[in-house]
């Protein structure tokens, strides 16, 4: 995923100065065969492009779901976050990777996880790194009742808009309606560099996915720095994304089927001190073997899939 993104910026600059025409004509003076959408229906993405029909193979990825352009021919996802049932909602054709849709790049910071933060907090800490956005009230009322629930428990929450005052005011009131106190929950805003966000997650036992827009890098990362994370179950693309991380991790008892199954599961959870000590100790070494981080294995799925349609067309 970071070098996705990367790649995204670097073609963002590129062409960021020119018209859609200007655009259409260089990927054709090109003979680019396969043009590929990497923003969806996001901020500064250049979608009418692809009105033109300007290679031959038009295809999106990494977006928020069907682009609802007739011209674009494919969309990339996996089986796990598009299951066969939800074609009918797509403009594109639905093109299935064989493990997952993405994977992230391996951190390179020479960074541990530490020993689990409650055996010498003697209290449990959840978290969540997404953006402020995902931070809705359903979400908010959820985790107030797990916070509730198990005794002493805190949550951190960081996210880059937590810098600005009102917006943690903002937060801290949501969480006061359902009667959780401003001390259990921690906010933390921006950080300088990417290390210190992973560092930060050694002061978490488990984090919460919020919903129905889950987490995706932020879920990544979390594993990688031995924190499990609870998903809820979703029923279409952009809720889906926590299933398909821990069903690649081969850890199934962390997605909920409902949001009382999710309660529930927290408190259990919660409650193994042991347990989540092994899975703490283990998670690394786990996430590491599993596609979610095998970028070499995924790449070669993804040109795999790409020379697949290119090999179609000219047949």
């Amino acid at each position: 995923m970071k070098h996705q993104k990367n790649l995204k910026k670097f073609l963002v600059n590129l062409i960021d100065n020119m018209s859609d025409e200007e655009v259409v004509s260089k990927i054709q003076k090109d003979k680019i065969h396969l043009l590929v959408d990497m923003q969806g229906h996001s901020a500064k993405n250049r979608l009418p492009i692809f009105f033109h029909k300007a290679a031959p193979i038009q295809i999106t990825w990494l977006g928020q779901g069907t682009s609802g352009i007739t011209e674009i021919d494919y969309f990339i996802s996996s089986e796990i976050l598009n299951p066969q049932s939800d074609d009918k909602f797509y403009s594109e054709k639905v093109i299935r990777l064989p493990k997952i849709s993405q994977s992230l790049s391996i951190p390179d910071y020479n960074l541990q996880p530490s020993d689990l933060p409650a055996k010498k907090n003697k209290f449990i800490t959840f978290g969540c790194f997404n953006q402020y956005a995902k931070i809705n009230n359903q979400v908010i009322e959820l985790w107030s009742k797990i916070l509730t629930a198990v005794k002493n428990s805190k949550i951190i929450l960081k996210s880059a808009e937590f810098s600005n005052n009102k917006v943690s005011q903002n937060i801290l009131d949501k969480f006061k309606k359902f009667e959780i106190d401003q001390s259990k929950v921690i906010l933390k805003g921006k950080s300088d560099n990417r290390k210190d966000v992973l560092e930060t997650y050694n002061l978490i036992d488990i984090c919460l996915d919020p919903f129905p827009f889950q987490g995706n890098t932020s879920t990544c990362e979390s594993v990688w720095m031995g924190v499990p994370v609870l998903t809820l179950k979703g029923n279409r693309y952009l809720n889906r994304f926590g299933e398909s991380i821990n069903l690649n991790l081969e850890m199934k008892d962390w997605i909920a089927s409902t949001k009382e199954d999710y309660i529930n599961k927290a408190i259990t959870f919660s409650a193994d001190i042991k347990k989540l000590s092994e899975i703490r100790n283990g998670l690394r070494k786990k996430s590491l073997s599993s596609p979610v981080f095998d970028s070499d294995g995924f790449s070669k799925d993804f040109s795999k899939m790409l020379n697949s349609l290119w090999k179609n067309l000219k047949n």
